[in-house]
């Protein structure tokens, strides 16, 4: 059922982002970033995703051409549990706020070890979701070596 009602809402999201913008011209990419057509599964390149729900700080649901679960590269936020559960609980609802009710660019850089794509959301002005969190101290630079911060 949850599958059906994400499904859904893909397809309103994209009806209601292409009115949304119809006659606006998206924030252009460089050349060499230009979304690509997508090849399962994918591995690396830039894509249009559908991005649709924060499960926590730094892992967001979202659509390609089926439903994925993505983290995103470069960051790690507070846990929804444990001692930093106020803090995780707070960067969830911030990244919430970041996602588009319309198709984002999504820079995809393989998997990680849980087997969600690790990704680089770009926001309508151009900046990487990432960025944006950890700018606002919602998340911590971490490359996914060693200890997370």
């Amino acid at each position: 059922m949850r599958q059906l009602q994400l499904s859904l809402l893909f397809v309103l999201g994209l009806a209601v982002g292409a009115w949304a913008t119809a006659g606006q011209a998206p924030a252009p990419l460089p050349a060499t970033e230009q979304p690509q057509t997508l090849r399962f599964p994918p591995e690396a390149g830039t894509y249009s995703v559908l991005a649709v729900e924060a499960i926590d700080g730094d892992t967001v649901r979202f659509f390609w051409l089926v439903h994925d679960v993505g983290r995103l590269a470069g960051i790690n936020a507070p846990e929804l549990h444990g001692d930093s559960a106020k803090a995780g609980q707070a960067a969830k609802v911030f990244l919430a706020g970041k996602l588009s009710a319309k198709p984002m660019v999504c820079r995809a850089r393989g998997r990680e070890k849980y087997g969600r794509a690790l990704i680089d959301l770009i926001g309508d002005d151009g900046r990487s979701l990432s960025a944006i969190m950890a700018e606002a101290g919602h998340a911590k630079a971490w490359d996914g070596q060693g200890a997370r911060p």
